[in-house]
């Protein structure tokens, strides 16, 4: 059925940034008007919902998750990133099998439509990546789900695999389900980072992407004893080795970006790589400050994520556009990050980062109706002067009232239509038991 949401203040996240108070026509998925609708075909049936005044803007599209960990949150808390991965979480990713994975995905993904995140990048896991798109295809979500390559030195053997078998997997999964469900699902490439994967492979997971036409995604300069190792293993800032590797692009998202050369913002820039910031598990996991404001001085685009439940402990995107707002001022002034940036970077410029500024991430005409609608009558958003500022510094992710992708509501007022929130949380917690004894 079409839809018209009505009684909306619409933040457009358009080129000229226009917010209008109306009502959004969608037909067939697509938005076919904005502000004053008209409905001209009287044989149409249209669903209509009142948005009573509350903030209707695109859906958020984070671009650095890590669904198969949220079965693990609140086990790893406290913790040196390097102990962290090697005592932690390669543990008990080794331990996951297809049904641990699906619940874990499925609890991941339903956290973040709760919240307002209608499309997601996955960085994935070495194994079971099926299990993860099989809980995509059924969330009415958008994503881009990669298959993690690790086969370097020291990988626990429960994660290690030969990176022919993994590309040869990558190129099956892109053939079975690469812009499936009506174009929601999309296959990418996950190679963990640097010292995970063989230079080689590195290479030619690089070239892999670059062949297919898919995202290459990885985590870069998270840590610095990350940088160092690096650096004493190649002579290269971490940067620049990916970039030598030819992982850079601007078919590649890089996550966190911490420690950073000067040189290296250079690099970021000339190949048109994206970023993907994640204040909340650098903060939590002391890895440090990235420098954000002088990446978007570059033009480097630089989008949210929040990373992996272990490491933040939630998905909710209204807690990354919070911190990314206020986190940066100490540093380089109140000017710097402000809100309008920041919502921009959780929309429009996540969408840019993915390819797909031309679908979603805005509210225009021609585009896919990937919609929140954001409740602005709780106490501690009243009362409302600047939109941009109730939304990044006020709003929460309960605020979320409904969430509309493809033009299909398939969340509202705290009921998910395509499933059951309360057996995904019995399973989960289910398998995380059974998972449990595995190790």
């Amino acid at each position: 059925m079409d839809l018209i949401i009505t009684n909306a203040n619409i933040l457009t996240l358009d080129n000229e940034d226009r917010i209008l108070f109306g009502s959004v026509l969608v037909e067939d998925g697509i938005i076919k008007e904005i502000g004053r609708v008209r409905t001209d075909n009287k044989k149409k049936v249209y669903r209509v919902l009142d948005a009573e005044g509350a903030f209707l803007l695109p859906g958020f599209v984070q671009t650095h998750v890590h669904t198969g960990q949220t079965l693990f949150r609140g086990m790893a808390d406290d913790v040196e990133l390097l102990d962290w991965l090697n005592k932690y979480i390669w543990p008990l990713e080794a331990a996951h099998n297809e049904r641990s994975v699906y619940e874990s995905a499925r609890l991941s993904i339903l956290e973040m439509i709760a919240s307002g995140t209608t499309t997601f990048l996955d960085i994935g896991l070495v194994h079971n990546t099926e299990s993860i798109l099989r809980a995509l295809s059924e969330s009415g979500a958008r994503g881009v789900i990669c298959k993690m390559l690790m086969d370097g030195d020291g990988i626990p053997k429960g994660l290690a695999q030969d990176n022919s078998e993994s590309l040869s997997e990558i190129r099956f999964l892109k053939e079975k389900y690469h812009r499936g469900c009506n174009g929601r699902i999309m296959i990418g490439v996950g190679p963990r980072f640097a010292l995970s994967s063989r230079e080689r492979s590195l290479v030619e997971a690089a070239e892999f992407a670059r062949g297919e036409g898919l995202i290459i995604t990885t985590h870069s300069s998270e840590n610095i004893k990350e940088v160092l190792s690096i650096r004493d293993r190649f002579g290269l800032s971490n940067i620049a080795f990916l970039n030598k590797c030819g992982v850079l692009g601007e078919n590649s998202v890089i996550a966190h970006c911490i420690w950073l050369e000067p040189s290296d913002l250079e690099i970021l820039k000339d190949s048109g790589t994206s970023v993907a910031h994640c204040p909340s598990a650098n903060l939590k996991l002391a890895s440090g400050f990235a420098r954000v404001p002088e990446m978007l001085k570059y033009g480097i685009e630089v989008t949210l994520g929040a990373d992996g439940a272990p490491c933040n402990n939630n998905l909710n995107m209204f807690n990354e556009l919070r911190l990314a707002a206020l986190i940066h001022k100490p540093r380089t002034g109140p000017v710097n990050m402000n809100a309008k940036t920041v919502l921009r970077m959780a929309t429009i410029g996540g969408a840019r980062a993915l390819g797909l500024d031309s679908e979603i991430g805005s509210i225009e005409i021609g585009k896919r109706a990937d919609l929140i609608v954001v409740n602005n009558r709780g106490i501690h958003t009243n009362p409302v002067d600047n939109i941009y500022s109730t939304i990044v510094y006020s709003s929460m992710g309960s605020d979320v009232s409904c969430v509309v992708v493809d033009g299909n509501i398939i969340y509202q007022n705290g009921t998910h239509y395509l499933w059951d929130l309360d057996e995904i949380v019995r399973k989960s917690n289910e398998e995380k038991g059974r998972l449990l004894k595995r190790l």
